[in-house]
């Protein structure tokens, strides 16, 4: 099948020759089903992971049918943060003509961190586009210094990254401003049941497209992995990105605090380094992100929810110093790196302990993830010879003759295989058990006060039910020694 181009979806040669200006010939997969419904005046959801082409998914329409020569807004582009709204207004001024022209379009971004009051007088100019972010929209709509009601279009983008920072209340305040029969597009990477009732609040009768659901990544991105203990894993963690010397390199940790603690570590290690977390300041993340994207340092340590979306041109490796408890969000955390058709390498650390979690990636995007190690001071690849991906349950299975499975314990066994010891298979093999018996404590049934047994054990690899305790509720990535735990439940009654 003959893959359409820009034209053939009913962009016109204005704007498809501004896209090939950028080297953009072909649309991605999120744009071939998305732009000609939104062309057609159809209410849109938009699931796809970052890095898919859905920003100009929803850009393209808007430019298809705005009329340059009536002064008043007509589109409306809602961003969870700064960051994003801001390189949404940037790929809308690279598609522009000279600002000079007659046919060029005006575009303000109303966003938090900057005067307030410059913003109020350019209002006046009546802009084309409004890209915003929630909360200082909703102070001007307070203030009664914008009207919103001429605006045809509203898109709303990330939107599950708009739940998770609290703003789905002021998203909801800004549409009951906005005229009725308006086209509403919503563009998230999840779809979780908050967004369910938005788009029945608030859509008409909206079309569900939904690309990549077999998680697949960038091909050009190289994915590594190495194996550490928690012993060793802040000293080789250092001389593995040493090795590596990124152009521009971003390092994810799973909280705030332990990006700080790991950018301080690496800071008294001589490196060119800084953090970006949702606790700074807005002058503060402008003042990292621009000594960042100028290369004045050479690592930026994120965490997820403040790394979401950021597309820096030249960072060339993205770390990951431990691995996220969530599946998507290392899509997510690869997808800084091999933007725009460049190269990128992505490497994670995994102990013995997380051995399943490496298979489950490995499964669910039908790749190997390539094994490095450091020999005398340099990067070396290890081979691995394990079975085939096909299955992808998860679960370890049987292997076929011939082939050797080298997840291996600290202990020397395969994760394969490794089970907890009970009497009964301890017997088998003539040797005593060790620990306690499987599904036992203290020699007694794991369970509630009437003795019965309650759940599975965590940590059996290749389950979805399985958290360590204390981790939050619905964690896919939980650390375990794969033993039962007191605090197991049944399944559907949390």
């Amino acid at each position: 099948m003959t893959k359409k181009d820009f034209a053939q979806l009913g962009i016109s040669e204005r704007w498809t020759e501004a896209l090939s200006r950028q080297g953009i010939h072909e649309p991605t997969d999120i744009q071939l089903q998305s732009i000609p419904q939104i062309l057609k005046g159809r209410d849109l959801i938009g699931q796809a992971q970052t890095g898919t082409g859905k920003t100009l998914a929803f850009l393209l329409p808007i430019l298809q049918t705005l009329n340059i020569q009536k002064d008043a807004l007509q589109a409306l582009v809602l961003s969870p943060t700064r960051e994003l709204a801001m390189q949404i207004v940037r790929e809308l001024r690279d598609l522009n003509a000279a600002p000079n022209d007659p046919n060029a379009y005006d575009v303000l971004a109303v966003v938090g961190g900057t005067d307030i009051e410059r913003q109020i007088q350019r209002l006046k100019r009546q802009p084309h586009i409004i890209v915003a972010t929630p909360g200082r929209l909703v102070d001007l709509i307070l203030r009664k210094k914008i009207m919103l009601h001429t605006a045809k279009t509203l898109v709303i983008d990330e939107a599950d990254q708009m739940i998770e920072m609290g703003f789905i209340e002021d998203v909801e305040r800004i549409m009951r401003h906005i005229r009725k029969d308006r086209q509403t597009l919503l563009f998230s990477a999840t779809f979780p049941q908050r967004i369910r009732k938005l788009t029945l609040d608030y859509m008409r009768n909206p079309l569900h497209v939904h690309v990549n659901q077999n998680l697949q990544t960038v091909p050009e991105i190289e994915l590594h992995y190495m194996m550490v203990t928690e012993r060793n894993r802040d000293e080789l963690f250092a001389e593995m990105i040493r090795l590596y010397n990124p152009y521009l390199g971003i390092i994810f940790a799973n909280t705030r605090e332990q990006a700080d603690l790991l950018a301080q570590a690496l800071n008294r290690r001589g490196m060119s380094i800084d953090v970006l977390h949702g606790d700074l300041q807005q002058w503060q993340r402008k003042q990292v992100l621009q000594k960042f994207r100028e290369a004045k340092i050479q690592f930026l340590v994120a965490s997820d929810l403040a790394a979401r979306g950021l597309d820096i041109e030249g960072v060339t490796h993205v770390f990951n110093y431990e691995f996220p408890r969530d599946l998507m969000w290392f899509i997510h955390r690869i997808g800084r790196t091999g933007r725009a058709g460049e190269s990128g390498i992505a490497v994670s650390l995994f102990t013995s302990k997380d051995m399943f979690k490496l298979s489950k990636v490995e499964k669910s995007l039908g790749r190997r993830m390539k094994q490095m190690e450091i020999i005398d001071g340099e990067l070396v690849a290890k081979t691995r010879a394990l079975k085939p991906l096909a299955g992808g349950t998860g679960k370890p299975g049987k292997e076929r003759k011939g082939t050797v499975r080298q997840m291996v314990t600290e202990e020397g066994e395969a994760w394969s295989t490794r089970k907890p010891r009970t009497a009964k298979t301890a017997e088998k093999a003539g040797g005593k058990p060790s620990g306690k018996p499987n599904g036992k404590a203290n020699g007694k049934p794991i369970g509630n006060r009437d003795g019965k047994p309650v759940g599975k054990p965590f940590g059996k690899p290749g389950t979805k039910s399985g958290t360590k305790p204390g981790t939050k509720p619905g964690t896919k990535f939980g650390k375990t020694n794969g033993r039962p735990s007191s605090n197991a439940k049944p399944r559907g009654r949390r």
